[in-house]
């Protein structure tokens, strides 16, 4: 039985599997949109993947929209390189989320992060499952060889 809630921590049945090809095949694309619709049916193989009482799902929506807004608080960082008189500016987010804190869905300033050795390095080895899951994804596109090359390299 799936996991009824935002985060779905299951891989979907086959049967699932199957109604989403059927979706994507009886509309030329999917979408959110139309797996909604079809899911709606509760004799639908992928009913029971959603939320259906309205007051929990729309806290459950709200609780998303909240991780968003985190996530999209950004700062500027700012760099300056005295040899080569020159000042650089990047801009990072301001809230992270190190996995050893996350239990709750808790977030730290970037800068407490950084500064922690041990969040830090958890921070890392979670950047570098994230660039191999990103060319685990792109690993088709041969013009991307010499990055994923690098990617090896860290």
């Amino acid at each position: 039985m799936p996991a009824s809630n935002l985060a779905i921590r299951e891989r979907p049945s086959d049967a699932a599997k199957q109604a989403l090809a059927d979706i994507s095949e009886r509309n030329g694309h999917i979408s959110p949109a139309l797996v909604v619709k079809a899911a709606k049916s509760i004799t639908n193989p992928l009913h029971d993947y959603f939320k259906w009482d309205d007051a929990e799902a729309g806290n459950l929506f709200r609780l998303a929209q909240a991780r968003l807004l985190i996530r999209e608080v950004k700062l500027d960082i700012v760099r300056r390189d005295d040899k080569k008189r020159e000042i650089s500016i990047e801009t990072s987010r301001a809230y992270v989320s190190p996995p050893s804190i996350r239990g709750g869905q808790s977030y730290l300033k970037l800068s407490d992060a950084m500064d922690n050795p041990v969040l830090r390095d958890e921070m890392l080895e979670r950047a570098k499952r994230e660039l191999k899951a990103l060319k685990d994804r792109y690993k088709q596109l041969d013009e991307l060889a010499s990055v994923w090359d690098a990617v090896e390299l860290i």
